[in-house]
């Protein structure tokens, strides 16, 4: 058993938090709780840290990884197995920088909550496990009060895999810009996408659900619109990387919507679907403005059902006839046509007037 200080067993301890086999509620005092910061970590310290970071995040990319499935290699090759049969145990492995070990230092000695001074990033050495370091930290944290100040560092602020897996909180802090999603689909690191593709559709899918029952329209419109914008710059990365199965959590996600219960129900003219939107002092205009941007998933099937008509007309001897494929599989398994059918059935009950100019 390796020794280490006080501090060292804070810093291991929310390094595990990170990793998943802590819950925050379990180490929450030691976020909150500021501690005079060594000069330097210990041998011991930064082997066992190095050891949590390779062995945990292989670990939680791999709870979201391990279902057999089926994906595009080199543009128009499809590949089946689990994340680890897809690609070589060198493509999946991952560097992390000094500013990994600068975000954990930081996470252990300052009140996340209220710090008084912010991590030390050197930008220009930030790698994409560093990133992904970001985001599982994140994860961990959105639901405590100290989220928002995590949000607000400079190697988080743009992180596209936090866009991409929380947009409704990134909504929350009404940051501008885009979300940097171009590292991600560099041949080398796109695998990543893959592995979220589940932990994305129950994201995406419990924020649909929360807008649902949300009756407040400017955070519902809010979200709307930041998910609107983060879709078109995902989905637009997609169609340049030749991967549009990437997209296909957007599916799912409307998928899985269209078999909640009482998924759509009309009594009369109104929709049932925001049931609890107040949206009554605001005129049609406005009205409609607030459903545009909460319907933002709905309204993207459109493209998606667009590729599915594009891959029905490529021939064998096409260029891009196995992604073709692969698509037309995807969208016949997930029902495609029935649940675009059904997200213009929303679309019509929430938002008559839209969905004409729409279609």
């Amino acid at each position: 058993m390796k020794a280490v200080n006080e501090f060292e067993a804070r810093l291991l301890r929310i390094l595990r938090c990170l990793m998943g086999r802590v819950s925050v509620d379990q180490v929450l005092t030691l976020f909150v709780k500021s501690i005079d910061r060594p000069a330097c970590l210990s041998r011991n310290c930064v082997e066992l840290a190095m050891d949590y970071l390779s062995k945990g995040v292989t670990e939680w990319l791999a709870r979201s990884g391990w279902q057999d499935d089926r994906f595009l290699v080199n543009e128009d090759q499809i590949s089946s197995g689990r994340l680890w049969l897809r690609h070589s145990p060198e493509m999946l492995s991952l560097r992390f920088s000094p500013n990994s070990m600068e975000w954990l230092l930081w996470l252990t000695s300052e009140n996340f909550v209220e710090p008084k001074q912010m991590p030390a990033f050197d930008s220009s050495l930030l790698t994409p496990g560093d990133r992904l370091l970001f985001m599982m930290t994140f994860d961990a944290v959105k639901n405590t009060l100290g989220a928002d100040a995590v949000l607000q560092q400079s190697g988080l602020k743009n992180s596209g895999l936090i866009w991409l897996m929380f947009p409704d909180r990134v909504a929350e802090c009404n940051f501008e810009g885009e979300p940097e999603l171009d590292l991600w689909f560099h041949k080398d690191h796109i695998w990543v996408l893959e592995a979220l593709q589940m932990r994305l559709s129950n994201s995406w899918t419990n924020i649909e659900l929360n807008k649902r029952e949300s009756s407040n329209y400017e955070a519902v419109s809010r979200t709307g619109e930041l998910q609107s914008q983060v879709l078109k710059t995902f989905l637009d990365a997609t169609e340049s990387a030749r991967r549009r199965d990437l997209a296909r959590f957007v599916l799912c996600t409307v998928r899985k919507l269209s078999s909640t219960p009482t998924a759509l129900h009309r009594t009369g003219e109104t929709s049932t679907w925001f049931r609890r939107l107040d949206v009554k002092a605001l005129r049609m205009a406005e009205r409609s403005a607030v459903y545009q941007a909460a319907l933002a998933v709905f309204h993207s099937l459109k493209r998606l059902s667009q590729w599915n008509d594009e891959a029905r007309r490529i021939g064998y001897y096409d260029e891009g006839y196995q992604a073709s494929q692969l698509w037309k599989s995807d969208w016949e398994r997930l029902n495609g046509d029935e649940t675009y059918q059904w997200a213009r059935r929303i679309i019509q009950e929430v938002d008559p007037v839209k969905a004409i100019s729409q279609s």
